[in-house]
């Protein structure tokens, strides 16, 4: 199973999504940083990268490192992959 997550959701806290994250076994977590709502909306270039490297067997991908003017698939400092 595979989580994609907004770290800053008005809808869903982060909290939340890592306590489901530990309720399911063999589940990956992608945060991505500076995303509020709406993942297919504000970060569609992005967000397939996860989905298919997990798909296809081979992890999450290492998350890139967030610019001020770039949305990254790193979460909190240090979080943006959890296993």
């Amino acid at each position: 199973t595979l989580l994609l997550a907004p770290d800053a959701s008005p809808f869903v806290s982060l909290d939340i999504t890592r306590d489901i994250h530990t309720r399911i076994p063999d589940c990956e977590l992608q945060v991505f940083a500076g995303a509020r709502h709406g993942l297919a909306c504000s970060h569609g270039g992005t967000a397939p990268a996860p989905c298919a490297a997990f798909s296809c067997g081979g992890g999450l991908p290492e998350p890139a490192p967030a610019t001020a003017d770039h949305h990254s698939l790193t979460g909190d400092p240090g979080h943006g992959r959890t296993t």
